[in-house]
């Protein structure tokens, strides 16, 4: 996000990424990107809050009936962000059985 913070702040008239046309509104894509990561962290965060999961569980809720060869990019994205909610505190793994179940940390 830190990332996000710096490149918007840029005048940028066009991406250029090698993955299509280029990308005119910057500021734009940004802020749906952002969008877009909030509600996907929201949605974990709820899927936690209600009990334990691995990390391709989480996927399979995220990402109903997810063509196989886009698993990898699935299971990529819920590490990396269970890796910031960990790193926040609002996360947790546990070890069970040769398998990492996350859940979210009991406040109380």
């Amino acid at each position: 996000m830190q990332s996000l913070d710096r490149l918007s702040r840029r005048d940028v008239e066009a991406v250029y990424s090698g993955h299509g046309p280029p990308l005119k509104g910057l500021g734009e894509f940004i802020d749906n990107y952002r969008g877009l990561y909030a509600d996907r962290r929201k949605a974990l965060l709820d899927l936690l809050s209600r009990g334990r999961y691995t990390t391709m569980d989480l996927v399979k809720h995220l990402f109903d009936n997810l063509p196989i060869e886009e698993v990898f990019l699935g299971v990529t994205e819920v590490l990396g962000h269970l890796e910031i909610l960990e790193r926040e505190g609002l996360v947790e793994a546990e070890e069970r059985g040769g398998l990492l179940l996350y859940t979210t940390v009991d406040d109380g």
